[in-house]
């Protein structure tokens, strides 16, 4: 007899957790690596790297949630629990999904393939606004934070004049801070729906797991 217990790992509240921590970690050092002019580059790779994990911790937070989303649509589907959902693109959902034995099939439909067309699927089946019609200043963030996490950190060229661009863009403390508030915000939006009675959970507005206040530098 197997006394393993089953784990639950909450994914969007671990790389959210990280996007923040990192944020305030690289504070303590930031006025030593913008005044050490002994070796800049060392000490600029240092910052994109305290920038980069806060852009993609970020990123993968609202794309860990959305996943979560899709999974519990079809889980409830499957168990006839549909009474939160909109009847007819539930409808559509079960024409597409319903067959599928295994949520790893339905993930890689072609229609869930963008991140962008989760949200708006997931908005469009629990009945609340799409983000870009209800907030468009937070969907055009959103599509930044895409973009950065596409062209400019999972597939780089550092030689490039576009890579430069982004890279200034991400590197302030304050844009950093803004990517772990629009993932916040992302996920934040779905606890409207009425399945979710408005109960947000704590973690998307301040840590409640861990913080990291201190980073050892090698150099």
């Amino acid at each position: 007899m197997s006394n393993k217990q089953s784990v639950n790992i909450h994914l969007s509240k671990a790389y959210l957790e990280m996007a923040r921590s990192y944020v305030n970690a690289r504070c303590i050092y930031r006025e030593d690596l913008i005044s050490d002019q002994t070796n800049i580059h060392n000490t600029e790779t240092i910052r994109f790297a305290f920038a980069s994990l806060s852009v993609i911790y970020s990123y993968l937070a609202i794309e860990a949630f959305m996943n979560w989303a899709i999974h519990e649509i079809w889980k409830d589907v499957r168990n006839k629990n549909i009474s939160f959902y909109n009847k007819e693109e539930i409808e559509n959902f079960e024409k597409l999904f319903l067959d599928k034995d295994a949520f790893e099939t339905v993930i890689k439909n072609p229609k869930l393939k963008e991140l962008k067309d989760r949200i708006n699927i997931v908005c469009r089946i629990t009945n609340i606004k799409k983000i870009c019609e209800k907030d468009g200043k937070l969907w055009t963030s959103f599509t930044a934070l895409h973009k950065q996490v596409r062209h400019n950190l999972v597939h780089p060229n550092s030689q490039s004049e576009i890579f430069s661009e982004n890279t200034k863009k991400i590197m302030p403390i304050k844009a950093q801070k803004e990517f772990s508030e629009i993932a916040s915000k992302i996920i934040t939006h779905f606890y409207t729906a009425s399945k979710y009675k408005g109960h947000v959970p704590n973690y998307l507005k301040n840590n409640t797991l861990f913080e990291i206040s201190e980073i050892k530098l090698l150099l």
